[in-house]
């Protein structure tokens, strides 16, 4: 008995001693994936255990599933950093498969790095082209294809781990680019749409029919501001579907970018006849106004109105409304109460100071500005008017003041523009010369500058030979690019300051060009005369100065 006994004790002990190896042994092999399970459970992992997992993922503890997980977790966790280190090491671990790529691309896109996502995208594509045929899926005769299959299934990844076509490489290359563009300026975001244009047109020959490719193609075509051609694949779109509503509003947005608010309005109604959204009842009145039916579109918003009196959009709208259609008395009206509501409101005060001013009511416009000012003393807008106000009713001194104190906080080009204004208004053209020739007239960038120093020349005692080379090379100028939109009054400001110069034969033909410029004005046809007949040309003054006098007269003279 004791002899059995102690040999079962001996096997007891010998299976012990193999067991608790071998549970060390697995419980150190599967530590890892036991964690991860706990964590996964968890809304979100502690930094310690993060840290301690990503060292295990990077040292390969985990498989393919649990590391496809882990990189889910750490996006959850915004570690997105992170995520990208394991995925490039598990790209690096399963290159020959194209899913894997394709969705650490997706990453990189998703993270904003687009430059790398491009990279990453054209090597899948490179990949799949080396194979010389279309991807169709997996074979499952491959353990690693296998262990992804199991990964697919077990953790609802994204189906383009099973398979991955060239139609689609294109398409998330062209998002990816325009999704760049979009975020860049200058020749990068030319750049980038560029290439967007390449891959979406890649991906449409692929697949013409894929609807997905050709709306976002539309989107970057608009994004290029080429409304017409986005226009055009919206187009062919509805033709297949006519009453997708979400093409319907696209369309119309294109078309209204394209300036064909008929077409928008007439795309926006349809969308509207398919679903009754209240936003598009308000998207039908602006591109009516913007098309120039101002009645209907108030009549579109004064029915929203009707039915929603509280909405604050409407009647913001309601007031655009009225300034498109030009009536600017009813726009001050309707913004009165409002602006005795919501005095911080300045974009709309200052709209209302520009159609004060508009409307010649400048004391109004002075006294709306003063008030914005005391709630908001850095309001440069509001500085800005307030001055012109000043300056329209003639109170030209107390206008240099409010101009040169603008200039001293903010010195632009169009507040010292205003500033030479209000001296020459002010009869003070010395004071006014300095701030004009700041503003170099001779590279003709601003004709109201032009005209500015013409008129201010003209009113010194002397011209100096700088200011005469620089009238000259503005003569010059506007003979070799000859423009019937040339002001009249900046051209017959030039000719005096000719005349004046002892530059009879420039002048007498920039005079020319202002009457033809201005043809029903009679002043500059009465200066006309008076400068053909100083210069001797007497025959053709006479003319002039009988077509200037009424018939009857004209008459009695002959």
């Amino acid at each position: 008995m004791n002899t059995l006994r102690k040999k079962y004790l001996v096997i007891t002990a010998v299976f012990l001693a193999l067991l608790v190896p071998m549970a060390w042994t697995f419980y150190t092999l599967y530590q890892p994936q036991l964690e991860l399970r706990q964590q996964q459970r968890l809304d979100a992992m502690e930094p310690e255990v993060a840290e301690r997992l990503l060292t295990l993922s990077l040292e390969n503890r985990f498989d393919l599933t649990d590391t496809l997980e882990f990189i889910r977790m750490l996006m959850r966790d915004n570690r997105s950093d992170d995520a990208l280190r394991v995925f490039q090491q598990l790209h690096a671990r399963h290159a020959d498969v194209p899913g894997v790529a394709f969705w650490y691309a997706t990453s990189l896109r998703e993270n904003r790095r687009w430059d790398e996502a491009e990279q990453a995208y054209l090597a899948v594509a490179s990949r799949m082209e080396a194979m010389q045929r279309e991807y169709e899926g997996m074979d499952f005769s491959r353990a690693r294809d296998l262990d992804l299959v199991m990964a697919y299934r077990s953790t609802g990844l994204p189906v383009t781990l099973m398979s991955v076509e060239p139609q689609l490489i294109y398409q998330h290359l062209g998002e990816n680019a325009l999704e760049a563009g979009m975020a860049a300026t200058g020749s990068r975001r030319a750049e980038w749409f560029g290439r967007a244009e390449g891959y979406f047109q890649n991906a449409l020959t692929l697949d013409p029919d894929a609807m997905d490719v050709r709306g976002a193609f539309a989107n970057l075509l608009l994004q290029m501001d080429r409304p017409d051609a986005s226009l055009a694949e919206y187009r062919w779109m509805l033709e297949r579907e006519p009453d997708n509503t979400g093409w319907l509003e696209s369309a119309a947005v294109a078309a209204a970018a394209g300036r064909n608010f008929e077409a928008a309005e007439r795309y926006i109604r349809a969308a509207y006849r398919q679903e009754e959204r209240v936003q598009w009842r308000l998207e039908r009145a602006r591109y009516l106004s913007w098309g120039g039916r101002h009645e209907a579109a108030l009549q579109e918003i004064e029915s929203l109105l009707h039915e929603y009196p509280q909405n604050v959009a409407y009647i913001r709208e309601r007031h655009q409304l009225l300034l498109n259609a030009g009536r600017h008395r009813e726009f001050l009206e309707a913004t009165d109460s409002w602006v005795a509501r919501f005095p911080e409101e300045l974009p709309l005060r200052l709209e209302r100071v520009r159609v004060m001013i508009g409307l010649n009511r400048f004391s109004e416009a002075e006294r709306e500005c003063t008030a914005i000012l005391a709630l908001d003393p850095d309001q440069f807008e509001a500085a800005l008017l307030k001055g012109e106000a000043f300056l329209w009713m003639g109170q030209h001194t107390a206008a240099q003041e409010q101009f040169r104190a603008l200039e001293k906080r903010y010195p632009r080009p169009h507040v010292q523009k205003r500033l030479a204004q209000s001296y020459l208004w002010g009869q003070r053209p010395q004071n006014a010369l300095p701030w004009f020739r700041m503003l170099n007239p001779a590279e003709m960038n601003d004709l109201e500058v032009v005209q500015g120093y013409a008129e201010t020349l003209s009113l010194l005692e002397r011209i100096s030979t700088d200011d005469l080379n620089a009238v000259l090379d503005i003569y010059s100028y506007l003979q070799q690019a000859s423009d019937a939109s040339w002001s009249p009054l900046m051209l017959a400001a030039l000719s005096r300051v000719l005349t004046r110069a002892d530059h009879p034969h420039e002048a007498l033909e920039m005079m020319r060009f202002a009457v033809v410029n201005g043809p029903n004005d009679l002043r500059l046809k009465l200066e006309l005369a008076d400068l053909l007949h100083a210069q001797g040309e007497f025959e053709e003054a006479d003319r002039l100065y009988r077509d200037l006098l009424p018939p009857t007269l004209n008459e009695r003279t002959s």
